[in-house]
């Protein structure tokens, strides 16, 4: 069911009843920031902790499909092999979504250990190619690139990237390891496309991806960091939308084939 519905635990509040795979990228690559970061007190991190088990709980419990209401399957939340690997309607998600996923199980088994998490991962790896298909996840075809896809990339990137972190007693994270080089070779092919759009995001995700840039590619870390900068001086501080129209241009060409959403680009 969609909409928005009211919840049966919080008086007042509404919460959505077809959420997607957008939304839950969202939610679990700041959890665990929020319980690194943010919660001070065992409460509060066992509170961020029951979010984040929560949700990857619900994913794997439902063989890797979101559900929601009343045990339906929501029409975005899909991670499942059959999904993402055998049904054409996926091609374009399927890096992106296999990424994800490998990040929810990396991030979660990382703070619990728990070893339903860790057998997962390993089909998924193993058995079904997700780590192959995380390193081609940047669309170039030009009617299906969505610039929507590089900020999910980039927010699941921190969730994974985080995951590394030693914690619950790990030096390590096995998981993390398994697909590091994947991982890895994923953002330096995603960064080299986007990297023309000068945004700060994107640079720091880098950067994190590869901590010892500075060092092994100096020429790359200061046009990563300089255009992080020029991100932020240039960035505008109004709230305004200035409209631009590109169609009457005579040096532009519309493309006759329409994008993923059925509109047609320049």
């Amino acid at each position: 069911p969609g909409g928005w519905l009211k919840s049966p635990s919080m008086p007042g509040w509404v919460f959505r009843g077809n959420p997607s795979s957008d939304e839950i990228s969202g939610h679990l690559h700041v959890y665990p920031l929020m319980h690194d970061l943010v919660a001070q007190t065992p409460s509060e991190k066992a509170r961020v902790l029951r979010l984040i088990t929560a949700i990857t709980g619900n994913i794997v419990d439902h063989g890797l499909i979101l559900t929601g209401v009343g045990g339906k399957k929501t029409h975005w939340g899909r991670w499942d092999p059959k999904e993402i690997n055998d049904t054409p309607f996926w091609y374009d998600d399927r890096g992106l979504n296999s990424l994800q996923i490998l990040a929810f199980l990396s991030s979660a088994y990382r703070l619990t250990r728990n070893a339903t998490y860790l057998a997962v991962f390993e089909t998924l790896v193993k058995k079904h190619g997700y780590a192959d298909n995380v390193v081609n996840m940047k669309i170039t075809q030009p009617g299906d690139v969505d610039s929507n896809d590089d900020g999910l990339a980039f927010d699941t990137l921190v969730c994974m990237l985080w995951s590394a972190r030693p914690a619950a007693g790990l030096p390590s994270n096995p998981l993390f390891e398994m697909v590091r080089a994947e991982v890895e070779a994923a953002t330096q092919r995603w960064f080299d496309i986007v990297k023309r759009q000068r945004v700060a995001l994107w640079s720091y995700v880098y950067l994190m991806t590869f901590p010892n840039l500075e060092k092994d590619r100096p020429w790359d870390y200061r046009r990563a960091v300089s255009d992080a900068e020029w991100c932020f001086k240039t960035w505008p501080m109004d709230f305004l939308d200035w409209p631009v129209d590109n169609s009457e241009r005579l040096d532009v060409w519309v493309n006759p084939q329409p994008n993923r959403n059925g509109a047609h680009g320049f």
